[in-house]
């Protein structure tokens, strides 16, 4: 029955092919794995809504440095642009990992649409939120 709904494009079919697909993309086991998925079968368009890692992905301490006169370890932290800018990357490779996963998975698609999402804390309500 799937593999008919496949063969015949049939909407929740593809839809549902293309988020195991997604489930799949090889990303560390700490990042979130959720995708949501509309397919549009006259226009063999994809829509993709994938939940993203939050900036703490990036490691606060840049490198640990030992103090040979104090014998100890001291971190050095990263600074914040440098955490903005690594933080831009891994979304960024996120992103065309998924949709390279997704087009090479079904060469029938056209065009994919992708929309990355983060938890967050709106700070209006102080309350967990995932974008819409």
């Amino acid at each position: 029955m799937f593999a008919a709904g496949l063969r015949e494009r049939k909407q929740d079919a593809v839809a549902r092919y293309l988020g195991m697909v997604l489930a799949a993309v090889p990303l560390p086991s700490d990042f979130p794995r959720k995708a949501e998925v509309t397919y549009n079968p006259h226009g063999e368009q994809a829509v993709v809504r994938f939940e993203l890692s939050r900036p703490n992905v990036v490691p606060a301490v840049r490198a640990v440095q030992f103090v040979q006169t104090k014998d100890e370890l001291r971190e050095l932290p990263r600074p914040p642009k440098e955490t903005g800018e690594l933080y831009r990357l891994v979304v960024s490779q996120v992103a065309l990992l998924c949709l390279r996963d997704v087009l090479d998975a079904d060469p029938a698609i056209q065009a994919v649409a992708f929309n990355g999402h983060v938890w967050a804390t709106n700070p209006a309500t102080g309350r967990r939120e995932y974008p819409a």
